[in-house]
C-alpha cells in the first residue's frame, strides 16, 4: 500500500482511494461467501446439463420410434396419412416444450 500511496504522490494524485482501500478489513471482501456462491453455480449447472442430457435421450428415444414406426406405418398407409401423422407428431412436440422448435424429420 505504502508504495502504491508513494507513486500517486509523486504523479501528485490523491491518494484518498488507496487510503480507503488500506482501511479495509478482511470482511470486506467475504472470499468465503464468494466460493459458496460459485460452487451453488457449478451445482445448477451440473444439474442443468444432467436434464439437458435427460431431455436429449427423450428426443432421441422418440426418433427411434418414430422411425419405426414410420417403416410400419409406409406398408399400409398412403403418403397423406404419414404426411398427417408426421404434422401431429411435430405439433404435440411444440406445444409440449414451447420455445424449442423441434420437429421430426422423417
Amino acid at each position: 500500500m505504502q508504495h502504491a500511496k508513494d507513486a500517486f504522490k509523486a504523479l501528485g494524485v490523491k491518494t484518498d482511494p488507496i487510503d480507503a482501500i488500506g482501511s479495509l478489513t478482511e470482511s470486506d471482501f467475504p472470499t468465503e461467501e464468494v466460493r459458496k456462491l460459485e460452487q451453488g453455480i457449478k451445482e445448477e449447472t451440473r444439474a442443468y446439463i444432467k436434464f439437458l442430457e435427460g431431455v436429449s435421450s427423450d428426443i432421441d428415444e422418440l426418433r427411434v420410434l418414430t422411425t419405426a414406426i414410420k417403416g410400419k406405418v409406409e406398408d399400409t398407409a398412403s403418403k397423406e396419412d404419414i404426411a398427417m401423422l408426421e404434422q401431429k407428431m411435430n405439433d404435440l412436440l411444440a406445444q409440449d416444450e414451447p420455445g424449442d422448435n423441434l420437429s421430426l424429420d422423417l
